[in-house]
């Protein structure tokens, strides 16, 4: 541990106290400080308290760095270039799924975190494509990307609690009574 001695803008003296440590992931050497008004034994003790705090906080944080910076958006162009990869899909398939995804896109904002997705905001965003006017089954494949992308999320970067996905739903269009007037008699031969 050492210290330095600087003036705040209050022209006060205060001592920042630094202590290094070995990033067991990196291999490289990360620093930690915090600052105290005081240099005397009880500050450094203090200090050297509030440090190896700050170290053990840092080594057990496993939540990956990209996963803390990870926006929704970019999670969706992962999958789906994981998608393009690994499905087998014909063309179509996969323009269709894009169509898709895009739609799904336009109703996220683009600088959401993935893992601060939360029941609230997932039904939010389902609820405001109904009331756009899409139909069941637009909002329904929506739904199976935005699972499928959270399910990719969980595999690559580690993402916790999905449990909230099972929780989503969507809201069915009732029928008026000609649509299904027309659907029975779309087989009706005359």
């Amino acid at each position: 541990m050492w210290l330095e001695k600087f003036k705040n803008k209050n022209k006060e003296t205060k001592y920042r106290y630094y202590e290094k440590y070995k990033d067991p992931l990196t291999a490289k050497w990360r620093r930690v400080s915090v600052v105290l008004n005081k240099n005397g034994k009880q500050s450094q003790k203090e200090a050297q308290r509030l440090l190896n705090e700050r170290i053990e906080a840092k080594l057990n944080d496993k939540t990956p760095t990209t996963l803390k910076s990870l926006t929704f958006h970019v999670a969706c162009d992962e999958w789906f270039q994981s998608y393009i990869k690994t499905s087998g899909s014909k063309r179509t398939t996969i323009k269709t799924k894009l169509s898709k995804l895009n739609t799904l896109k336009k109703f996220v904002d683009e600088d959401i975190l993935i893992n601060k997705i939360t029941l609230s905001y997932a039904q939010q965003v389902f609820d405001e494509m109904d009331n756009k006017g899409y139909v069941y089954q637009v909002n329904k494949d929506a739904l199976s990307i935005f699972k499928n992308v959270f399910e990719y999320t969980r595999r690559i970067y580690k993402l916790q609690d999905l449990e909230f996905l099972k929780d989503i739903t969507l809201n069915k269009r009732i029928k008026s009574y000609d649509e299904v007037k027309a659907k029975r008699n779309k087989y009706l031969e005359l």
